[in-house]
């Protein structure tokens, strides 16, 4: 199964479903389509390979017009609306994907009328002290934009980093090194359909480009956050 991005409503209903998932041995897959794209996959290589030398900050932002005027799930908290479920997912995973898990998470924001968070500014700390700064809101379009920054280089991805798109690899005094131009900015799902039809015809269960226990911490991240807000969803304990 490819469940949709966020998995779930909160990290106990992922573990919920990935210890079914596990225990009849079926493939599940969170559908994060922006870390099966290919300049993900660019990135991730770059963070591997250590080209950017030791990683120490990463900056994610995603804004959309969404509110008050737009679906009006995002301001149902009985339908886990707000803006971080929806957009702020996007500079979590991929502020997870650069940093590691974090062991430090402190947010601010803003709460809508009906009680589900309008925006959000996520400060969060990797294992090896690498510092994260994310944000998300429904209240305006901003850049969606996003940088990994090294001791020797730096990667950053222009607006809508969530997408296909270039890829810019820049050494500290901003001279360009290399870039990634995807062949196509469009049909950017097709990458995660086609990675869960690899997997299924593998006969595999979770994927690694995004293992289930990922999606299970950045959960974790996602309820920390709103605790933090104090947004909670209809029916949660």
């Amino acid at each position: 199964m490819l469940v949709e991005k966020a998995f779930t409503r909160n990290a106990a209903e992922a573990v919920e479903v990935v210890e079914a998932a596990r225990a009849k041995g079926l493939l599940a897959v969170e559908a994060m389509w922006a870390r099966f794209l290919p300049h993900l996959d660019v990135v991730r290589r770059t963070l591997e390979e250590e080209l950017l030398g030791e990683v120490r900050a990463v900056g994610a932002d995603h804004g959309q017009l969404l509110y008050p005027d737009g679906p009006k799930r995002l301001a149902d908290p009985a339908l886990a609306g707000g803006a971080l479920l929806d957009l702020g997912i996007y500079p979590v995973s991929v502020a997870h994907l650069a940093i590691g898990a974090f062991t430090e998470v402190q947010a601010t924001g803003t709460l809508a009328e009906t009680g589900v968070d309008a925006s959000e500014t996520i400060a969060v700390t990797g294992p090896q002290g690498a510092i994260g700064t994310l944000s998300s809101t429904m209240l305006a379009k901003t850049p969606c934009s996003a940088s990994i920054s090294g001791t020797t280089a730096r990667l950053e991805i222009d607006g809508r980093f969530y997408q296909p798109n270039l890829v810019r690899l820049l050494e500290p005094d901003d001279r360009e090194i290399d870039r990634y131009e995807p062949p196509s900015r469009e049909h950017g799902l097709a990458y995660e359909a086609a990675e869960f039809a690899r997997l299924l015809t593998a006969g595999k269960t979770e994927s690694d480009l995004l293992p289930l226990d990922e999606t299970v911490r950045i959960m974790h991240v996602l309820d920390e956050v709103r605790r933090q807000l104090g947004v909670r969803f209809q029916g949660e304990d």
